[in-house]
């Protein structure tokens, strides 16, 4: 009883992910299933700039709105270079995107024709192109890995490899592209925080009877929420913690404030995998509305990414929300480890990453001074007799 639960864990490409579930079944689970690999985030000739930012809106909004490229002339004009169409029909040059959702199943789904890029179940959507550079032909990457954080929260952790130009992340100050990128991040987050309460409004599974999405730039978007929909009926899987109901909608100037946002910089990447799916004809895939029973995604039985290294300071906890979980993520310099606990200690339910990291390398709770090793075990209760508690 005097036990915290410990969550899998692991870091790859320097970011620490999660398994959410801290049944001892799942203790080794990193040997059978194995976070998304990307192998860009492992080359040394490609750039390894990492940002990452909580959102003040859910996660299907930040999938979808990454999904589509389409609104950047319109909602990011002046901030993002597009490229300039050969007849204007506006000031912004938006233009016919001819995208199609190629394959789609419980694990995600690809497109191939307006580039290349797919979506890797909950969290990743990936998409790259071949660009010559000095007649030569070079690779960028676009990753984005959106993590579910509770009910209107979502975070963001991205990064764009890239194996040409690479010296700028090493002369330009990463201050200047935080500034950049979180300019971009705000130009458009009132109107999705809006948009997401309206979807609410009407329920997710009535998406596509409520959104006029007749053009081919939208097959992505519907690609996702045919996903949501028919996999995991149109709502994450909050295990009864949250009612679905959205949080109070603050001011606008609030929403705006990053004061309170935790972003940063810093360097690391991650991956691709690859698996046999279903065909289907897009660019609008009905979203599944039949009464045959259909396979249903496990948001349980995934790795979901939590925090680059980075952005983790080795003298302290930190807590992180991941799936409405609230977690502690803790450097443990016994084992050489990153170490992910369920926030609360056993004892009075205080949350442990308001406390510290003891001197012996243990991971103390501030109200009482509990201390737990890397395992979990409480191994000092100080109010108790050397023999234990009576």
């Amino acid at each position: 009883k005097a036990c915290v639960a410990v969550y899998p864990s692991v870091v790859q490409h320097d970011i620490v992910w999660v398994w959410p579930n801290a049944d001892p079944q799942y203790k080794d689970i990193i040997t059978k299933k194995k976070p998304p690999y990307f192998p860009v985030l492992d080359d040394p000739s490609f750039s390894k700039l990492i940002v990452n930012r909580d959102i003040p809106y859910g996660y299907e909004v930040l999938v979808e709105n990454l999904m589509d490229p389409a609104h950047v002339p319109y909602a990011h004009y002046g901030i993002m270079r597009t490229r300039t169409p050969t007849v204007k029909v506006d000031r912004e040059g938006g233009r016919p995107l001819d995208m199609k959702v190629k394959k789609l199943d419980i694990n995600g789904f690809l497109e191939q024709d307006w580039g290349s890029s797919n979506f890797i179940a909950p969290c990743i959507f990936h998409a790259f192109a071949d660009v010559e550079v000095d007649q030569e032909h070079r690779r960028l990457s676009l990753i984005f890995m959106c993590v579910p954080v509770s009910p209107g929260n979502s975070r963001l952790i991205w990064t764009f490899p890239r194996n040409f130009g690479v010296w700028i992340d090493k002369i330009v100050p990463r201050w200047i592209f935080h500034i950049g990128q979180n300019l971009i991040l705000d130009s458009d987050l009132y109107l999705l925080h809006v948009e997401e309460r309206k979807i609410m409004e009407i329920g997710a599974t009535n998406w596509q009877k409520a959104c006029f999405v007749p053009t081919k730039s939208d097959a992505l978007v519907v690609g996702f929420r045919r996903w949501f929909n028919k996999y995991a009926g149109g709502e994450i899987d909050w295990k009864g913690k949250y009612s679905g109901a959205l949080p109070p909608s603050p001011p606008r100037e609030q929403l705006m404030d990053r004061n309170g946002s935790k972003s940063r910089l810093f360097m690391t990447l991650s991956s691709t995998p690859s698996s046999t799916m279903e065909s289907i004809e897009p660019p609008m895939p009905e979203l599944e509305a039949d009464g045959r029973e259909k396979e249903r995604f496990d948001w349980y039985s995934q790795w979901y990414p939590v925090m680059p290294v980075c952005d983790l300071d080795k003298r302290v906890p930190h807590g992180k929300k991941v799936l409405g979980l609230d977690l502690v993520v803790w450097w443990d310099k016994n084992e050489n480890e990153w170490k992910v606990f369920d926030d609360t200690c056993p004892h009075r339910l205080a949350p442990l990453s308001e406390g510290r990291i003891d001197q012996w390398g243990r991971l103390q709770c501030v109200y009482h001074g509990w201390c737990f090793n890397g395992n979990g075990d409480c191994k000092i209760i100080p109010q108790a007799p050397i023999d234990g508690p009576p």
